[in-house]
C-alpha cells in the first residue's frame, strides 16, 4: 500500500514538472541560437579589424540554415573554399527570422558595416507565441545588440 502511494505521488510530481522542464529546454535552445549568431557576427567584425580587410557575412540558404563568414580575396562575390573563415551551423529548435534588413553585408576594416540601415533578427520558438524571444540587432556602425522581446 505504501509503495502504491509513493508511486502515485511520484506520478503527480512528474506530471507537474514536465511542462516547466519543456519550457526550460526551449528557453535554452533560444539562448544557444542567440549566442551562436552573436558569436558568428562578432567573429566577422573582429576578423575585419584584425586583418584590415573587408569580411563578408551571408546566409545563402536562409539564416536558419547557418551563416557563412568569408574574405573575398578575388572580389568575385562568392565564398570560395579557401576564403571561408567560418561556416556556422544551423539553429536547432527556435525559429530564426530576419525581421528587417538582409543577411548579405560586409564588415569593413574599421569594424563598420556596408549596410544602408540596421539589421534585426528575431529568434522565437515555433511552437508557442506570446513568449519571450530574443532580438539581435546589427547597427550600421557594426555594434551588436541582443535584447528580449515578445514573439508574435
Amino acid at each position: 500500500m505504501e509503495l502504491m502511494i509513493t508511486i502515485a505521488i511520484l506520478a503527480i510530481v512528474t506530471a507537474l514538472a514536465a511542462p516547466s522542464f519543456s519550457e526550460s529546454i526551449r528557453r535554452n535552445k533560444r539562448i544557444s541560437c542567440t549566442n551562436q549568431l552573436v558569436g558568428t557576427l562578432q567573429l566577422a567584425r573582429s576578423e575585419a579589424v584584425r586583418r584590415g580587410q573587408t569580411i563578408t557575412v551571408t546566409a545563402p540558404n536562409g539564416i536558419a540554415q547557418g551563416i557563412t563568414v568569408y574574405r573575398d580575396d578575388n572580389a568575385d562575390g562568392d565564398a570560395d573554399s579557401d576564403e571561408i573563415i567560418q561556416l556556422s551551423g544551423r539553429c536547432n529548435g527556435p525559429d530564426v527570422v530576419v525581421s528587417s534588413g538582409d543577411i548579405e553585408f560586409s564588415y569593413t576594416a574599421d569594424g563598420q558595416t556596408t549596410m544602408a540601415s540596421s539589421l534585426a533578427i528575431d529568434i522565437c520558438d515555433t511552437e508557442t507565441s506570446g513568449e519571450s524571444g530574443r532580438k539581435v540587432s546589427v547597427l550600421v556602425s557594426g555594434v551588436l545588440r541582443s535584447s528580449p522581446f515578445t514573439c508574435s
